[in-house]
């Protein structure tokens, strides 16, 4: 048989002197056990109360606070009035209470008896203080930041001219002035909203850029010169492309 005392035997127990011990212990050490929470009622019946955080709510029970029919019929009136009462609503405002984009402006320019062009203007472009618009109007110019954009009205090609000559033309102005050091592109060809055949040119310097632009329609032709500077005519350009695409020729007047 073992030596050792069985489980639970008194050498387990705390050891108590007797009541004779000369040298009895001056202090004792206790175990002080943190205070036990009170158990409920189920944790008494053997229930483990659960730590998992609680579902989150339905939204009408949210709103309604208990689960019931009237919560669920409550959520789909809002979600109804939402989907058909705000489109009702919108359709049922008068016209005039809604806010409509002014249309765009239109210059037109023309010669005594001959035909007139007409284009839209552009953001932030205005007509300067010296040109007139409309009709007989023989000239029109627009400024914007420094920048002039003038038109020539319609003029009837001589015998032999055509869309190409015309451009040609101003090419060679530009290259008849050698001491200002113009670098010009190719024409560029294209048509306008109307369907009308156009060139465009770009003359440039250090500094400065001009663009020009001839527009052909039915025997006759427009130009449209544009004056900036290297810095400006980026930002410009393209409402200046915008309003030679935008011309239109009308018939001569009587």
């Amino acid at each position: 048989m073992s030596d050792q005392a069985p489980r639970g035997s008194d050498r387990e127990r705390p050891l108590t002197p007797p009541a004779d011990d000369p040298f009895p212990p001056t202090t004792s050490t206790h175990v002080v056990s943190a205070p036990q929470p009170r158990a409920s009622a189920r944790h008494a019946q053997g229930e483990v109360p659960s730590i998992a955080p609680n579902p989150r709510l339905p939204l009408s029970l949210r709103l309604i606070g208990r689960p019931s029919w009237p919560g669920a019929l409550f959520v789909l009136a809002c979600a109804a009035a939402f989907v058909y009462g705000l489109p009702w609503l919108a359709s049922a405002l008068p016209a005039d209470d809604l806010a409509t984009p002014p249309p765009a402006a239109t210059l037109t320019v023309d010669t005594p008896g001959g035909p007139s062009v007409t284009i839209t203007l552009a953001d932030g472009w205005s007509i300067a203080d010296d040109s007139t618009n409309g009709p007989n109007a023989t000239s029109l110019t627009l400024v914007n930041a420094g920048t002039t954009f003038a038109v020539t009205p319609p003029r009837a090609f001589a015998n032999g001219e055509d869309l190409a000559s015309v451009t040609d033309s101003a090419i060679e102005d530009y290259a008849m002035d050698p001491d200002s050091g113009w670098v010009i592109s190719d024409p560029m060809e294209f048509e306008t909203a109307a369907g009308d055949p156009a060139d465009c040119v770009t003359a440039s310097t250090v500094t400065d850029v001009e663009f020009t632009c001839v527009v052909a329609h039915s025997g006759s032709y427009a130009t449209f010169v544009v004056e900036s500077t290297t810095s400006t005519w980026p930002a410009l350009q393209r409402g200046a492309e915008d309003m030679v695409r935008s011309a239109t020729f009308g018939e001569a007047s009587p």
